[in-house]
């Protein structure tokens, strides 16, 4: 649904994940749109985790299929009009399911960020 303040249906759904596992929503105020190698993990994260000030870490568990919705319903405050954050998901591949083909240390895997514009 969309970003309005005061709706209580607002989250991220993330699809594609690996299948039932649990992972990492990072949601931040400042994006990397290239991406950082954040940690030396080999992996793009397209959050700035240097520069953001806002930092909110979500777990997220895939279901069968790989996908996940996390509900953040937003708050009625009108001081968060126009607030861009910047969110993004990781996961660990399972090598033991014949899916790890990442390259990052653990079999890592990252979404693509979104950004989203509180109205």
């Amino acid at each position: 649904s969309e970003p309005v303040l005061g709706n209580s249906n607002f989250g991220l759904t993330w699809t594609n994940a690996p299948p039932m596992r649990l992972g990492l929503g990072i949601i931040g105020d400042a994006a990397s749109v290239s991406g950082v190698n954040a940690f030396g993990l080999g992996l793009l994260i397209h959050v700035d985790l240097a520069i953001s000030t806002l930092l909110i870490p979500l777990n997220v568990k895939s279901d069968e299929a790989g996908a996940e919705f996390v509900s953040l319903p937003l708050p009625a405050n009108p001081a968060l009009n126009g607030l861009t954050v910047y969110a993004i998901g990781i996961w660990a591949e399972s090598k033991a399911d014949g899916l790890a083909c990442s390259q990052a240390l653990g079999s890592l895997v990252s979404s693509r960020g979104v950004s989203i514009t509180l109205h």
